[in-house]
């Protein structure tokens, strides 16, 4: 899979990319690394109570609201990826890389991530095929 991204770099070979990308492509890559005890992984166990219908649970946001998260779902990729240049400006580069079959692991967001599968699952809505690319 080819994403476009905005890659900022704060510490020489730590990049951090930016993209958007479809729900059911994130979902297919997407995989959670839960911590225990607070030890290892990244994610706390899911809590149910935030997919309540109550008056700020996600599921009202993405079904009344405007179908987007206010933030980002971060993932870690954990093999290298190769970065080609389209435009370079002061603080940041626009480009692409390739991930190819590369696993996203999540490090923040799981509970959003979550709710838009129930959203496809059971609503029938975000359910599009996903970047054909």
């Amino acid at each position: 899979m080819k994403l476009n991204v905005f890659k900022i770099e704060q510490k020489p070979h730590l990049p951090m990319f930016l993209t958007v990308m479809s729900a059911c492509d994130l979902l297919n890559r997407a995989r959670i690394d839960q911590w225990k005890n607070f030890k290892g992984g990244y994610q706390r166990i899911l809590n149910k109570s935030r997919f309540q219908w109550t008056k700020n649970s996600l599921l009202k946001f993405m079904i009344k609201g405007m179908g987007v998260f206010p933030t980002p779902i971060v993932v870690n990729l954990r093999k290298p990826v190769n970065f080609i240049q389209d435009s370079s400006f002061e603080y940041f580069e626009i480009g692409k890389i390739d991930v190819g079959d590369q696993e996203m692991w999540v490090v923040d967001g799981q509970h959003r991530l979550h709710c838009l599968s129930e959203l496809i699952e059971k609503e029938n809505i975000y359910g599009n095929k996903g970047n054909q690319t």
